[in-house]
Formats: structure tokens, sequence, C-alpha cells
């Protein structure tokens, strides 16, 4: 070889030959002839040029897309089948990936592929000149395919990329429009339903409703279409609580927070559509509970409380009340599973009713002395439809811990139900007028202590017990409430006062080494210590109001004790977990700041502590009833009307103006003189002064995007508006349920 060939070869373009173009192989690009050519013994031919790069044709393009949704479609299977692998089917509920399904995308798949391969060979076959000089030939993109496509895989992601690498850059609804719901989208949102949120509102079982909805998740085009109103609802509902966990192409772009806004939407429509259905169903009530949660988990609504309302009205009506009641007869036979998902359903619509009407000091809808309703048994038994006997709540004063002893059900979140109901006991009689007795301040922390002893192995306090894993993690979630619910009902007994006190500062009672603001904050770090950070967006979203104390704080007292800081901090930290998937965990971290400021609040914060009234007012034990009309406790002591309450953080109570010695205790009609004489006019309700017009006006509530919820919501209502809100229920008095 002589000077000038290298030279000559380095001139030349480095292409690859059209042997090993043609098989798709490697090129080592050797002159004259390459080393596969050589070992083979054909015909080496090099390029002389590059041929202008083309438009590929609108047909191979439309091919791609669709190959492009078929692997798309496949993945999505492939990674569902891949996480129920990492648990077992019978333990937890989750049916395995049909094969039916895997084979027929697999089938789906591998006829788009023939069918392109079949055209690609038309085209070859086809002599050149007929051959569109404008599209380029099938050739060329061929002998540009093993260095393009090797470089364009390994070319590293984009840095401003919010995707990883390894995930598909095509999106699956490329060629769907956005108001429909393909295949791989409905998978993957009720996938991760079941996933995420199902661990805390557990009110549907799993493998029935995979095996009831399979033939209409696995249709070709909107699988929405063959669902009735009450499961349109149902559905949508669950696309708006799991939107925000989802990676899928579909969302990219839009914020974590904000993916489950046009589900919810959609779910709101049906909602509306629903109000026309006679015999409202079980799965009609379900889409509503779904709903009244992304409402509340995204801000505090005004039509999320009046939803809640509904969902009370409902499960009513449907009897769910009364389900373990003995004289119950249900509408039609239903077996064990059946059952249980109407007691979960009802205590779904309880919870609901508890947090909400907690959070704004509001009275409860439901009368907890008057249902009858099992606790519900575990996830595991369900799913594997067992029968486990459970029992009811003790409504009995000190005897809530009773509850579940000696019962074979021993579930975490049945005793989570059983301390949610004894913190929201104490809550309700903190808001009574009458004021506590020594006696009944004594049976409450007596109850908390036997509350604390009565807990099973499973849910003790402990690293051990807490092993947070992809199995195990709602177990634990439900033992970490169970402890905030207890810590929030100890807080509130902790702070009642029984007798005067003369120092009743802030300053002397927030900070004693016994005041009850300090043993939570030793409470709270010993819980958040042992609390997982992982899957702290995976819990009840209502646990982020247990991060703050009840009822109202100085905020001085936050920032300047070390203890109660360092813990303050704390629950902020957890907050800021639940902010990346929950809007409420921003709210409360709003509240908190708000708390931490005091003074003054402008025209929104007021708007904001009004739905969150236990964080800024104190409950009414002040002394409303004459103070010598003294009256005997149960076990002979005397209980005085007058006895001052100072709270949880003893911050100073304002009393009445009247003294004890204005009272009268007797009836002196001496001066009847200065009695006014009776005068029928002023009973007319003619002569009753008139409210202003905008009495009731809702326009200064905080809009945080439904606004126009049921039709545009506001009072007063319409006759049409309540005959529309009459046919939910058959009565007109609906909408006044959460007033």
């Amino acid at each position: 070889m002589t000077d000038g060939e290298p030279l000559l070869h380095q001139l030349e373009p480095r292409r690859a030959c059209q042997e090993c173009n043609r098989k798709k192989t490697k090129c080592d690009m050797r002159r004259p002839i390459c080393g596969l050519c050589l070992r083979t013994g054909n015909s080496c031919t090099f390029p002389s040029k590059r041929k202008k790069p083309t438009q590929r044709k609108p047909q191979l393009k439309a091919q791609s897309r669709k190959i492009s949704d078929s692997i798309s479609k496949l993945v999505q299977v492939l990674e569902a089948a891949s996480r129920g692998g990492e648990t077992s089917g019978a333990q937890d509920g989750r049916r395995e990936i049909p094969q039916t399904l895997l084979r027929d995308s697999l089938k789906d798949l591998l006829a788009e592929f023939d069918e392109t391969e079949h055209q690609n060979d038309e085209t070859r076959d086809q002599p050149a000149d007929q051959l569109n000089p404008e599209d380029g030939s099938e050739a060329d993109d061929a002998e540009e395919g093993p260095e393009t496509d090797e470089q364009e895989i390994e070319q590293p992601p984009l840095e401003n990329s919010a995707e990883p690498s390894t995930k598909l850059s095509t999106p699956t609804m490329s060629s769907a429009p956005d108001n429909v719901i393909t295949c791989s989208v409905a998978i993957d949102l009720l996938n991760l339903f079941f996933d995420k949120v199902q661990a805390w509102v557990p009110i549907l079982h799993r493998a029935r409703f995979q095996a009831r909805y399979e033939k209409d998740l696995l249709s070709d085009g909107d699988v929405m279409k063959g669902l009735s109103i009450d499961e349109s609802l149902l559905f949508y509902s669950m696309f708006a609580m799991s939107a925000r966990f989802s990676n899928h192409p579909r969302f990219a772009g839009i914020p974590v927070n904000r993916r489950g806004h046009e589900f919810a939407q959609r779910a709101r429509e049906f909602y509306s559509q629903a109000r026309s259905l006679r015999n409202p169903t079980l799965t009609y009530l379900q889409g509503c509970i779904l709903l009244a949660n992304y409402f509340y988990t995204s801000g505090p609504t005004h039509q999320g409380w009046i939803l809640i309302g509904v969902c009370v009205r409902l499960a009513y009506d449907l009897g769910l009340s009364d389900i373990d009641d003995e004289d119950w007869t249900p509408i039609k036979p239903v077996d064990r599973v059946e059952k249980e998902e109407m007691r979960r359903t009802w205590w779904a619509v309880w919870e609901l009713d508890t947090f909400a009407s907690t959070v704004s000091r509001n009275p409860y809808s439901i009368d907890r002395k008057r249902m009858a309703v099992a606790l519900p048994i575990s996830d595991e038994a369900w799913f594997a439809e067992m029968d486990v006997s459970s029992a009811q709540l003790n409504i009995l004063p000190g005897q809530s811990w009773r509850s579940l002893q000696n019962c074979t059900n021993q579930d975490e979140r049945a005793w989570f139900l059983v301390a949610n109901h004894f913190m929201a006991t104490v809550h309700d009689r903190l808001q009574q007028k009458q004021d506590i007795s020594p006696d009944e301040k004594l049976t409450l922390e007596n109850e908390i202590c036997c509350f604390k002893l009565a807990l099973p192995t499973s849910l003790r306090l402990d690293a051990e017990t807490l092993t947070f894993t992809p199995t195990t993690f709602a177990r634990c979630n439900w033992v970490i409430g169970t402890h905030l619910m207890i810590m929030a009902a100890s807080f509130m007994v902790s702070g009642i006062t029984i007798v005067e006190n003369d120092d009743r500062s802030v300053s002397s009672m927030g900070t004693g080494l016994g005041s009850p603001l300090r043993q939570r904050a030793i409470d709270l770090s010993r819980i958040i210590s042992l609390w997982d950070s992982r899957y702290i967006a995976v819990a009840h979203p209502f646990l982020t109001c247990m991060m703050l104390p009840p009822y109202y704080v100085d905020g001085d007292i936050l920032k300047t004790q070390p203890l109660i800081a360092s813990s303050h901090d704390l629950g902020k930290l957890v907050l800021a977990h639940f902010s990346e998937k929950w809007k409420l965990g921003s709210v409360v971290s709003e509240l908190a700041k708000m708390v931490e400021r005091g003074g003054t609040l402008n025209a929104e914060e007021r708007q904001l502590a009004k739905r969150y009234a236990v964080f800024f007012r104190m409950p009414r034990l002040s002394g409303n009833t004459p103070p010598d009309l003294n009256r005997r406790g149960r076990h002979g002591s005397t209980v005085s009307d007058n006895a001052p309450y100072s709270g949880p953080l003893e911050v100073p109570q304002h009393h009445d103006q009247f003294q004890a010695n204005s009272y009268s205790t007797t009836m002196n009609m001496a001066a009847e003189v200065d009695v006014p004489q009776y005068d029928p006019s002023m009973f007319d309700p003619q002569n009753f002064p008139q409210l202003p017009q905008e009495f009731y006006n809702t326009n200064q509530d905080i809009d945080f995007g439904f606004s126009d919820f049921f039709g545009g919501y506001a009072w007063p209502l319409d006759n049409s508006l309540r005959q529309s809100n009459a046919g939910i229920m058959g009565s007109p008095t609906i909408p006044s349920a959460k007033s």
C-alpha cells in the first residue's frame, strides 16, 4: 500500500458497506474489503456518497406511531405484572395479570411488526423509477440504520428532563384525544390507586373489582364508553386520586397536585347526572366518597363539606348504619365479602364526617350512639374471603379500649378507628358548655392508660414492630396514625384544669416540666422518629392535622422553647413530605405559619381559620351556668360549673362579665311594674326585622377551583335547585346535611 492510500482512506466517508447494512451488522469499514465480507467471501462495496436524508412517508409515520402505542401498552402490562410479582396474590388480594392480556398484547405487537415488514418488502420490490424521489428509499433509511440507531441509544438523557432515561419518550396518548381514556392509562391509574390510595381508603375488593371490569379495561379506544353513570363517577374519582402518583407520558409537564384535576371535573359532571338516579347504588356512594376525599385533600372547600353531608345521607338511605343489627335485612342477598365492603364504605363515610367536623368544630352528622356496624377486618382476610368475626365500637364512657378486647379481629385499621373515635369523643366533650368534673377527667385519663396497655403487640410503637416495606407500609402507617390519635386525646385531656389556678399565664403553664405541650412534643418526636419518610406521602392525608396541636397556640412558645420548637419543626418536615402529593399538606403548612406569626389575620386567612377552627379557638368550658347550682358527681364529689378550663395550652380564658354573685337564685316578682306587658304584635312574623340581603353571601370564601360545584352552590337555594338536590335522596333537606 502506497503512502497516498492511507490518506485517501482517511478522506473517504466513514460509512458501512452495503452488505453489512443489508445484514444489519457492525462493519469495521476496512478498505477495500471489510472483515465480515472477507470471512464470508461476499463482494464488499462502500457507498460513494451520503444521500440527503428525507422525511419518511406519512404511512410509515402512522405505522411507527401504532407500534409505539402497542409497545407502551405492553410495557404498562409488564410493569403491572412485575409489581404483582413482588407480593403473593393470595395474601394481598392482587389478581395475577391474565395470561390472555399478555398473549393478546404480544400478538398485537407482532402483527404490527409483520404488517410493517410486509409493506417494506413491497416497497423494495418496486422498480426504482416508481419510488417517489421526494420521499427517498427505504434502502437509504436502512443504510443509516445501524450507526444512527446506535448513536441515538447511546445519547444521554437531557439535563432538564424530568423523566428517567429508562422511560419511553413516546406518549401513549399521542394518537388519542385528550378526553379519551385508553387501556394503558386506565390500567396504570387503577393499579396506582390500589397500591397507593386504597392503602388508606380501603373500600374496594381488588380481585372482584378487576374481574368485574377486566373486559371493559381491555377494550380498544375509550374504556369509559361502556360504563354506567355511577361506575363512571367511581372510575373518574379513582383516577383523580391516583393520577398524582403516575409517571405516564400523558401527564408530562403537569404538576403533581394538578394531575387529577381533569378527572375530578369529569367526576363532578357524572355526579350531576347521577342525581336523576331513583335508587342510588353502593357504587354511587363509593364514587362520592372518593370525590369528597379529593376535595378535602386538595384544600378546604365548601363543596367538599356539602358532599360529605350527601355521603352521610346516602349511607343512611342504603341502610349501612345498621348492617350488623340483628334485625337488618338486605335488599338483595349478599355474601360475606359484599357485606364487608358495605361495612368499609360506612367507615369511610364515618372518617370523612369525623375529620371535617372536628377540624371545623361543628357537630357530627353521624349519631355514634345509633349505629350497629362492626369494625373492618384485615385486608388479607377480606381478599382471601375468610370469615373473621369482628366487634362494634364500645361507646360507654371509659370503655372504648374494650372494643376489640378478646376479639379475633386485631387489625391495625380497626384499632385506628377505635382511637379516632376516642379522640373525637374527647374533642366533642370539650365543645360542650358543661364543665368537666374531677371524676370525669380521671376517667378520661384512665381510658388513655388502658388504651395504651390494651394495644396488641402488632401496634406497639417500637422499631421491631414498624418495619416499613412495600407490602407492610399500610399496616405500619395505621400504627402511626393510632398513636397520633392517642397523643391528641391525651393532649386534650391533660389540659383540663379542675381547680382554680392563680397563675394561668401561657409562659408558666406552657413551659413547665409536666405541661401538656411539652409532653405532646415528646410523644410527637418519638412517633415521627419511627416513621419511614419514604412512606409518609402514602399515609392518610388527614394525619397532616395531627402535626399541629389542637386549639389555640401562642406562637412565642413554638419559637422560644427548644424542645417544643424542635418537635414543631419535625411536624413541618412531615407536612413537607405530604405536600409532595397532597395539597392538604401545603394548607396545614400555611396554618402552621399563621399560628407561628400570630397577630391579626387578614380576610383570606380568617376564612382559612374558619375551615380549621380547631387550631384557632378554645373549648367552651367557661362556666355558663349559675355556679351556686352545684351538682353532685357520680361519687358524691362537687361539680362546679364555674371550674376554669385553661385548654391544652393553658391560654387565659375570657370569662363572662357576670360574677358569681350576679346570678339571682330566686324569682322576685315584687316589681311587677317593671315587667313589660304582653303585646301579641311582637310575635307577628311580619314585624320581624329583615335580614340584610347579603347576609348569607359566600363570595368571601376562598376559591380552590371548585366554586361552581353543584351548579354554583350558594344560599339561599331556589326551588329548582332544591328539587334537583331532592332527587338524590327523595328529601328536600339534602343540601343542609352539612350547613
